[in-house]
């Protein structure tokens, strides 16, 4: 299952190509791993407050792999 930022709940500041992660929801990645499925998360990107696409800068896959779990 592969999810966008937006669709697993990472919610950045406004700052376009810049932004900085405000807050992470794990739930639905969690039930779709609780369901047995393999979930792809989309890096360096994610949503901010008014639902805009944001993105983090370099290094943001990293960022995003770090922040959700993925080892570090």
């Amino acid at each position: 299952m592969s999810l966008t930022g937006a669709q697993i709940g990472i919610r950045h500041n406004s700052s376009h190509t810049k932004a900085r992660i405000q807050s992470i929801s794990t739930e639905r990645m969690k039930k779709l791993l609780d369901d047995g499925k393999i979930v792809i998360a989309a890096g360096f990107q994610g949503i901010d407050e008014d639902f805009n696409i944001t993105t983090l800068g370099r290094g943001g896959s990293d960022t995003t792999r770090c922040s959700i779990g993925g080892g570090c």
